[in-house]
């Protein structure tokens, strides 16, 4: 059976009821629509959670990341095993009684209000109608990186007192708060402790900058640059956009590891896309509002992103995971207020790929 309707407690309760092994999914999540599955539905034996479980939601009250550890908290205290799955770019929600083989997923996050007050609407399946969706969520916990409830724990501990100091400032954008900067870095490296790391495949070119097997970051010869040729390169170039990245490297507004994240991410897509060295347009850093959809390179690079989420190079503390939280969602991030760090986005990608290009000539 498929059924499609505006969200209702009722059916996502007809959903998750009486089955063995839950999945729930969501990039959002608050207090009462956790509350939601403790009081109204059936203890399974098995719940699996996938989150952004990203600094800035919790900070800004999209994802409250103590709330989530009492909830597991007390899925444990009722003898029901939750297993954790964190994909740092979520945005689906769906809700499935594994072993009852039912289905509900649209646009409801974990929420009261999505679920008794929003406008959302949502698709019920049943029986073999929810085996494509079952798929999916195979494949979403295959791609994701699994999280023991310590290791949540140990990444909330460090984390949690910086968040409560930026949640105060009560800023529109978190870009140039320095506590959250810290919380971002903190959660980051916490997280990636516990993270088993891909090995980026090797390239033909001779030419290469290449994470070895460790996770770290391997010069190898030019014409890849290091981040300190970089801005070098930017203090050369005769331009107020080279001379602002400079400046805000070495600390206006805080943004030393804005810049240091999106110059390695920016560095690592060339190397795996080579063709867009020569095609990224040039005067993207003096577009005030950029049409993204007609941007060819944007798929590809919101791809990678998503291919690399897991990763950490720990002698250049660069982590995909901060990278993905200071970005704006129109170029792969989490962020939907402010400007989030589009701008320096749209100032390091051209001139990156203008220092390339310069090189292998």
């Amino acid at each position: 059976m498929i059924k499609i309707e505006l969200a209702s407690e009722n059916t996502l309760r007809k959903a998750l009821d009486g089955s063995m092994s839950e999945f729930l999914c969501t990039p959002f999540f608050s207090r009462d629509g956790l509350r939601l599955v403790e009081q109204h539905l059936a203890k399974p034996s098995q719940v699996d959670i996938v989150l952004r479980a990203n600094i800035y939601d919790w900070v800004t009250g999209y994802g409250d990341l103590t709330e989530m550890r009492g909830f597991l908290e007390g899925l444990r205290e009722s003898n029901v095993v939750p297993s954790l799955f964190i994909v740092s770019n979520l945005h689906a929600k769906i809700y499935v009684g594994v072993t009852k083989k039912r289905a509900y997923f649209g646009s409801a996050n974990l929420s009261a209000a999505a679920f008794q007050s929003n406008v959302e609407i949502m698709t019920f399946t049943d029986g073999a109608d929810s085996d494509p969706i079952i798929e999916v969520v195979d494949q979403i916990k295959a791609n994701a990186l699994a999280v023991s409830f310590e290791n949540f724990n140990a990444m909330i501990d460090v984390t949690k007192d910086t968040v409560v100091r930026a949640a105060r400032t009560q800023k529109q954008s978190f870009e140039s708060d320095p506590d959250f900067d810290v919380a971002v870095q903190l959660f980051s490296t916490e997280l990636q402790k516990h993270v088993i790391r891909r090995k980026r495949a090797t390239k033909t070119s001779k030419s290469a900058v290449l994470p070895d097997e460790y996770g770290d970051y391997t010069p190898l010869p030019a014409p890849w640059p290091t981040i300190v040729e970089f801005l070098t390169y930017c203090g050369e170039v005769k331009s107020s956009v080279a001379r602002e990245i400079v400046d805000r490297f070495e600390g206006k507004n805080n943004l030393q590891g804005h810049i240091k994240h999106i110059f390695y991410g920016c560095l690592f897509f060339f190397f795996e896309h080579p063709s867009y060295i020569e095609s990224i347009p040039h005067d993207l850093a003096k577009r005030d509002h950029v049409n993204w959809a007609d941007e060819p390179w944007l798929a590809h690079w919101k791809s990678y992103l998503s291919r690399h989420k897991g990763e950490f190079y720990k002698n250049i503390a660069f982590s995909y995971h901060s990278l993905i939280t200071y970005l704006p969602a129109s170029l792969g991030g989490v962020q939907v207020t402010g400007g989030a760090s589009s701008g320096n986005f749209k100032k390091i990608l051209p001139l990156l790929a203008r220092m390339l290009r310069d090189r292998i000539k």
